[in-house]
């Protein structure tokens, strides 16, 4: 859409148009800041289809619009010829513009909720006890506003090795990821974390994550406080790596550790005060390879890590 300012908007043929599409209280609106601007029809269109959807209505409802379906704008307008808004160019001029239904997440999740395609969160995302939230293939969800993922019920990431589901917090700040508090359970597969402050928090609890990608963050996995409810989490074949401060982060905690692949790191991993987590378990190792970090393993503060 042209940004063209002054007299040469105003030529016969020139594009006075300019259209934003933001993000709102109705999930899309349409808007133009140039006046006096006409148009004979405002269209809202399947992209696909080209079934129409609404008609001179600058507004797309959720109750409405398909999660992941692309949609378009159609507006018929005439440029004027001069500053003085005085006569129209021969002929009404065609313009659109296209978009892809993104939903938001609620803040709050009470009960059991499915996500099979993408979403965003603009603001913090809260699972009450007794709810899991579980996705799906073709799912992921990028969060805006350095927001958090808050669990207290259940989260179940079911990806496959050829989909994986991400989770893109954007930039690290605000303490922002994937936080897993006392009581809470879920198995995340196949998932890529990124952009977090703590990719994931594990606060007295004890998921299973496995096969997942966990980079660009300041603490890859922080586990946290898990000796004081004998949680024993499950980190299997990952890959963390290019995170700006620990890959892994032990405090008081233990946890099952198996077959990661961690690097480039500020630290690969680190145990601090009475932690003891298994890298491996009797005779058997724990096949986890700690490389290319500034800092490669630390065992602080009466923590006695296994393997």
């Amino acid at each position: 859409w042209s940004r063209i300012r002054g007299i040469k908007k105003f030529v016969p043929g020139a594009d006075i148009l300019n259209i934003d599409v933001n993000r709102g209280t109705f999930k899309w609106i349409l808007s133009y800041t140039e006046t006096n601007l006409q148009y004979t029809n405002l269209e809202l269109r399947d992209a696909i289809t080209n079934e129409l959807i609404y008609e001179n209505n600058r507004y797309a409802n959720d109750n409405v619009l398909v999660p992941g379906r692309k949609y378009k704008w159609i507006i018929k307008y005439k440029p004027m010829y001069d500053d003085n808004y005085i006569g129209h160019e021969v002929g009404w001029k065609e313009k659109e513009v296209t978009f892809t239904h993104i939903p938001t997440m609620p803040s709050i999740i009470t009960e059991d909720y499915m996500i099979t395609y993408p979403y965003t969160a603009s603001t913090n995302c809260t699972i009450n006890s007794g709810a899991t939230l579980s996705l799906f293939p073709d799912a992921s969800i990028t969060f805006e506003n350095h927001s958090l993922l808050k669990i207290y019920g259940s989260l179940n990431v079911y990806g496959t090795s050829e989909d994986k589901i991400t989770f893109d917090f954007d930039s690290p700040g605000n303490s922002n990821g994937i936080w897993f508090f006392q009581g809470s359970s879920g198995v995340i597969y196949n998932a890529i974390i990124k952009n977090a402050y703590y990719g994931l928090k594990l606060n007295e609890s004890q998921p299973t994550i496995q096969t997942s990608e966990i980079y660009n963050c300041k603490y890859g996995i922080f586990l946290n406080s898990l000796n004081s409810v004998s949680a024993t989490p499950q980190i299997l074949n990952n890959r963390i790596h290019n995170n700006s401060y620990y890959g892994i982060y032990f405090y008081m905690s233990g946890g099952k550790i198996r077959g990661n692949d961690i690097y480039n790191n500020y630290g690969g991993v680190m145990t601090y005060h009475h932690s003891s987590p298994q890298f491996g378990y009797a005779d058997y190792l724990g096949n986890n390879k700690i490389h290319n970090n500034s800092l490669g393993f630390r065992a602080y503060y009466n923590s006695s890590p296994d393997r």
